[in-house]
């Protein structure tokens, strides 16, 4: 075939445009990103992950990493998101809201009659806005079992209605009935009809059922730095923290709300209620709008929500003044290494200086190990001194007993209590999504309990024979 001069100016010309427009698009270096996310990939011992990367209306950067069952994670690998998912729930709210099916100012027990808390008045005050924005008073601890009357109406708020943000994901468990009570619909026929369908969203899935049987993906905990597979087990809800998606889905959502509600010429919401579920309550001192949680990332501008299940932790962030957004999904949990994954990507995003990550985590438990087999290695030290000394069971009231005993406990305490409490996860939490962590405390806060109280026995005994 041979073209005239005219033909190949064209050519070149529209040749030229693309590579502009392409360049103007994307203005980092893919092949070095890819890399550092494979590198860091490795570093984590991550089994499985899979990124996305948005700019303006267009995905830019679209990979999965990894094999599974001898196949290669693809940008539509389901992934567990956990709580990303309950940006989703909000959307729907605030489309019920748009269509004027129920008021953001309206009590939840107007639309769930058998709402009510142990403290019913307060209860009767708590309005869908309120669970919107994580300042419905209810505890984190809450959060972890299913919503019905009975659980209710014995739970105590921890926080006056309105006044304090406390996040829970009951706020969101309850949200999910309430679109069910709305509408006369499952959560899942609401979601699918209402927001994925309209966002081109072909592998999300909204029920466990349907997750596995579209090939969602092994999800795995850590031990002691050690990647071990674990089950997904089955569950009931996804709108505070398991819904099913793929990082090629996530790309569509986020274009959706970085354009003011708009995929592909199609609207699902209008910008002023996109822009109201970004917007943190900064009046009560929250960072939390509805669902989505505001603030800065590398001197940017940032909104995102970061994702944790059983075996599963994710992270998004849309940069406003950019123009990116970053989807990251990983089959396994994890409280820290999609962070610095995220601080990597945006570093190259913007030509920011990149930096090495320290794999904390592992540091910590590393540490955790060495505490609990020095608190094995005492506890045996110290049973084998009582055994020598023929068990005795006597407890002298001297500052040379007691002390070590009051310390020993005080570290039990500090394992069980503080250590949690720094992690911002009850230990309850720990022993479910981290069960190295929350096992090896309670073993390791078992075994300088035991080793203190016998370390006394064997105090005193020697004592009393030293005064003989």
């Amino acid at each position: 075939m041979s073209y005239s001069f005219k033909q190949l100016i064209l050519i070149a010309i529209l040749t030229g445009a693309y590579t502009f427009c392409h360049a103007q698009e994307i203005d980092f270096d893919e092949a070095e990103l890819t890399t550092f996310i494979a590198s860091q990939m490795r570093l984590s011992r991550i089994p499985n992950l899979a990124v996305g990367i948005v700019r303006r209306d267009k995905i830019v950067y679209l990979r999965g990493f990894g094999t599974t069952a001898g196949q290669q994670i693809s940008p539509r690998t389901p992934f567990l998101i956990g709580s990303l998912s309950k940006s989703f729930t909000a959307l729907a709210v605030m489309q019920l809201a748009e269509a004027e099916k129920l008021n953001l100012d309206t009590p939840v027990y107007q639309y769930l009659s058998w709402f009510r808390l142990r403290d019913v008045e307060a209860s009767r005050t708590i309005t869908v806005r309120h669970l919107l924005n994580q300042t419905s008073g209810l505890p984190t601890s809450a959060g972890f079992f299913a919503p019905d009357a009975d659980s209710l109406s014995q739970t105590e708020l921890a926080h006056p209605v309105g006044q304090v943000y406390e996040y829970c994901n009951l706020n969101y468990k309850i949200l999910g009935m309430l679109i069910e009570a709305v509408t006369g619909q499952t959560y899942a026929v609401y979601m699918q009809e209402h927001v994925l369908v309209p966002l081109e969203m072909r592998s999300t899935y909204l029920t466990y059922d349907d997750a596995v049987r579209n090939g969602l993906i092994e999800g795995y905990q850590y031990f002691f730095g050690l990647p071990v597979s674990v089950s997904t087990l089955p569950y009931q809800s996804a709108a505070a923290g398991h819904i099913a998606s793929s990082a090629e889905d996530m790309c569509h959502y986020l274009i959706a709300h970085l354009q003011d509600g708009v995929y592909n010429n199609r609207s699902i919401i209008t910008p002023t209620n996109i822009a109201l579920m970004h917007t943190a309550r900064s009046d009560i001192g929250s960072r939390y709008g509805m669902g989505w949680v505001a603030g800065r990332l590398n001197g940017l501008e940032a909104i995102g929500h970061t994702g944790l299940n059983e075996g599963f932790s994710s992270n998004m962030t849309i940069l406003p003044e950019k123009g990116y957004c970053i989807i990251i999904l990983t089959n396994v949990n994890s409280f820290t290494q999609h962070h610095d994954l995220m601080d990597g990507i945006i570093r190259r995003l913007h030509s920011q200086p990149t930096k090495f990550y320290i794999p904390y985590e592992f540091l910590q438990r590393f540490l955790l190990l060495f505490t609990l087999l020095f608190g094995l290695a005492q506890l045996i030290r110290q049973l084998w001194k009582w055994r020598n000394l023929g068990y005795p069971l006597l407890m002298l009231m001297t500052a040379k007993v007691i002390v070590p005993l009051i310390c020993g406990i005080a570290f039990t305490l500090f394992l069980l209590i503080a250590v949690p409490l720094w992690a911002d996860a009850p230990l309850g939490v720990l022993l479910s999504y981290q069960p190295d962590i929350g096992y090896g405390l309670i073993c390791g806060a078992t075994s300088f309990t035991l080793a203190s109280f016998v370390g006394a026995f064997v105090k005193s005994k020697l004592s009393l024979a030293a005064a003989r």
